[in-house]
């Protein structure tokens, strides 16, 4: 595991390597793996070769207590409006591998990664 935020007491998300996404709801007590979409992209020449439930995540970032991104390796942004008990995939404009996610509120957000990369959203 290379991350960790919390959505409030309770509900926590952590992600690592091999696609690990978990979620607690109960303050860290317990914890549920939670799946990477598996209509995530990837770039065409890594797909022949690595499935998205074994990308490397990096960063996660609640905006509030129902709203979380978690970016990773080739540029994957996932979005989740449920507390993390879901994801979609987002659309990159990158395939560098991202290593930060913050959000301002549900709307303002930055990612930063590798080859001086700096993404900003405002939607």
């Amino acid at each position: 595991l290379l991350d960790i935020d919390f959505g409030d007491e309770n509900v926590g998300i952590a992600v690592g390597d091999y696609g690990r996404i978990i979620r607690t709801a109960d303050g860290g007590k317990t914890w549920t793996t939670i799946a990477v979409p598996p209509d995530t992209k990837l770039p065409p020449d890594i797909a022949e070769v690595v499935e998205p439930g074994d990308i490397l995540f990096y960063s996660v970032h609640f905006a509030d207590p129902q709203h979380v991104w978690v970016v990773g390796e080739f540029g994957v942004i996932l979005a989740s409006s449920d507390g993390g008990q879901t994801f979609v995939p987002q659309v990159s404009p990158v395939e560098s591998t991202l290593f930060g996610v913050y959000f301002l509120d549900t709307q303002r957000g930055w990612a930063t990664g590798m080859e001086a990369t700096l993404l900003q959203t405002t939607d």
